[in-house]
């Protein structure tokens, strides 16, 4: 995790990929957090790809200081792999963030 400023925030992450009945309980709590952040008028663009997804979130208009979240996953040679970008006042582009999701796959040996 990298900061941005002094109100934002890059991260990486990796793990093992999972397989099976496991990748999907893994992925359950993420689409039952994107649920409650829609349930609450934040809105969602999202871009589907091979092997993965972008989303960028963003809060209703009242919630002016809550970061804006920039996010792509993917499974990459036997890895679960996400990128990420927060910030209150300003939003990464699907484009961009894929853009670092892409660079980090590429440095997996």
């Amino acid at each position: 995790m990298w900061g941005v400023t002094d109100q934002g925030m890059v991260s990486l992450n990796t793990m093992p990929a999972l397989k099976g009945d496991a990748r999907e309980a893994s992925l359950a709590p993420m689409s039952q957090a994107f649920a409650m952040l829609k349930a609450q008028h934040w809105t969602e663009e999202k871009k589907e790809f091979p092997n993965g997804y972008c989303s960028i979130m963003t809060p209703p208009p009242s919630q002016k200081d809550v970061p804006i979240s920039s996010g792509c996953f993917t499974e990459a040679k036997g890895m679960a792999l996400g990128a990420g970008f927060m910030r209150p006042t300003q939003r990464l582009s699907i484009e961009k963030t894929k853009a670092l999701l892409d660079k980090a796959v590429s440095r997996i040996p």
